[in-house]
């Protein structure tokens, strides 16, 4: 009789052993149905880039850092990637002292999110975005003189 417990015993646990591989093969597999369907999901849903283009230049190479211009210079240089998902930052640079500077939307799907009254603007191009213009000026607050530059953005043919 021991025996026989014991055989049935062993029975049960084999049982329970091969059971619990079978579901857990049958997890395993529906997780890799899960990963290709988010694959394909992924791969069929994958945002085309479309190429874009502004004006902006190097402001170190510009009059605002050459000490022999005796003028007032201004600048705007993109500091990050040109993007229709991303947000895209431009730095206001002058040689005009304790400048306040204001941006503005001239044309175009262009949001101003933050950096407004700031050297720094950051902005997010609309869904829609097909070309636009913003502007930096800037004040002196001691003497009242302004430089303003502006900023084409342009959605290229591709």
């Amino acid at each position: 009789m021991k025996n026989f417990c014991l055989i049935c015993l062993i029975a049960v646990f084999i049982f329970a052993c091969t059971a619990n591989n079978e579901e857990d093969l049958m997890l395993i597999e529906a997780q890799e149905i899960q990963v290709t369907n988010t694959e394909d999901y992924v791969e069929e849903n994958i945002v085309p880039t479309v190429p874009l283009a502004d004006d902006t230049c190097d402001c170190s190479e510009s009059e605002v850092f050459n000490p022999t211009f005796t003028g007032t210079a201004c600048c705007i240089e993109r500091i990050t990637v040109l993007s229709l998902e991303e947000p895209i930052r431009y730095w206001y640079a002058t040689n005009l002292d304790n400048p306040s500077v204001h941006w503005e939307v001239l044309s175009g799907e262009i949001e101003i999110i933050a950096g407004q009254e700031s050297s720094i603007v950051t902005i997010k191009l609309g869904d829609g975005f097909d070309g636009g213009m913003i502007r930096g000026l800037g004040t002196s607050s001691p003497t009242g003189l302004q430089c303003s530059n502006l900023v084409l953005i342009e959605k290229l043919e591709e």
